[in-house]
């Protein structure tokens, strides 16, 4: 959005209202709309059929906004927006493109397995009617791509990768980390497919042998924690482990370049995990972080090559602890995957390299829909 919205392009962004006061993106203006309610198993009928009537909700004032606005180009992300945005654009002839941030059949993982049997084919073949009513694909990397190859849209390639000049400046900025630890960091809350418990398995086990160790998350917790419970508890009470709230992004990155490793593993709990290429593998690059992921083709291919980290089986405590333990007592080694980390950012994985991209798309569809120059104000609501 901020890229569009620099461009000259009038953006309208329709999504739940920024978490951050601090929140602004230059040409971008929000109109709110609330979030609704996750589906996970066990939540009960009551809880179920409340969301599903908050999504049908969220869903006609996002058809209300589309037909007030009246945008050249629309932009979807999720199965919901996505299937009204079709709608609008029977009636309003506005061109589609689809962002695909995820696999939607992690969506249904809630249901039960014979249900599941049943939902996923006629998801897969809604998706495909969707994206034949779609003037483009966004994918957001090329794992992403080769799992929805089958559907029939045109396609582009636009990697989240952050933006390089904000990584850059002073490493011994202030935070609110102590000083004299090893820090490693986890950029996100901790997530069932981040693999909680064998990190913190992992912690337990090398806290005697690196006794300054310190793992710090940003975000908190999302989803159920009864599986690692003890094991967090512990390290709180041993001041292993230090949970930060939501920061402003310019905190974030402080955080991030203070640092001595960054985590990246992720558990094959669920089809998104198993083709992951997270925003934080490329926040870690970007702030000259070396990288501990997970055995994860988008992940292991980028650390193999770039020599910026080393590589585990997410689920196996044991290996992430002798993992950590080498890294925190060979230095200069991880100085050297400090090194290559950046150097990965800088050669090939910054936003300077994605965003000719996607001005070249959306001034193309702008310019077929409208009869417009790029730097005309055409409007492209982002629906969330």
């Amino acid at each position: 959005m901020s890229s569009l919205g620099r461009s000259g392009f009038d953006v309208i962004a329709i999504m739940p209202p920024p978490k951050l006061p601090g929140w602004h993106r230059p040409g971008v203006r929000v109109v709110p709309l609330k979030t609704p309610g996750e589906f996970h198993t066990g939540m009960g009928l009551r809880r179920t059929m409340g969301n599903i009537v908050a999504r049908l909700t969220n869903s006609a004032r996002l058809f209300f906004y589309l037909f007030r606005e009246r945008p050249c180009v629309c932009v979807a992300h999720e199965p919901d927006s996505w299937a009204i945005a079709v709608l609008g654009k029977l009636v309003l002839r506005y061109r589609l493109v689809e962002e695909m941030n995820e696999i939607f059949e992690d969506r249904i993982a809630f249901l039960p397995a014979p249900l599941q049997r049943i939902a996923i084919p006629t998801l897969k073949h809604g998706l495909a009617l969707l994206a034949r009513a779609s003037d483009c694909i966004i994918h957001v990397s090329k794992e992403r791509y080769q799992y929805h190859v089958g559907l029939r849209a045109p396609v582009t390639i636009i990697h989240h990768y952050p933006n390089l000049p904000a990584y850059s400046g002073d490493r011994t900025a202030t935070t609110s980390l102590p000083p004299g630890r090893f820090v490693m960091i986890h950029a996100g809350p901790l997530r069932p497919a981040s693999a909680p418990k064998s990190l913190l398995d992992a912690l337990l086990m090398t806290r005697q042998a690196v006794p300054e160790l310190l793992l710090v998350v940003l975000g908190g917790v999302s989803g159920q924690v009864d599986s690692y419970q003890d094991q967090m508890d512990e390290l709180l009470a041993t001041g292993h482990l230090k949970f930060l709230p939501r920061l402003e992004r310019d905190e974030v990155i402080r955080h991030l370049r203070a640092a001595h490793l960054g985590i990246c593993l992720f558990a094959p709990v669920c089809l998104s995990a198993k083709v992951a290429s997270p925003m934080k593998l490329f926040e870690y690059l970007a702030a000259g972080v070396a990288v501990l992921g997970s055995r994860t083709a988008g992940i292991e291919d980028i650390i193999a090559h770039w020599k910026c980290g080393k590589v585990v089986d997410a689920q196996d405590a044991k290996g992430i602890a002798e993992a950590i333990v080498a890294l925190a007592r060979d230095r200069r080694e991880l100085e050297i995957m400090a090194w290559n980390a950046r150097r990965a950012a800088e050669d090939s994985f910054n936003w300077r390299l994605e965003e000719p991209k996607l001005l070249k798309l959306f001034s193309g569809l702008c310019c077929h829909q409208c009869g417009t120059r790029r730097d005309d104000s055409s409007a492209i609501p982002a629906s969330t």
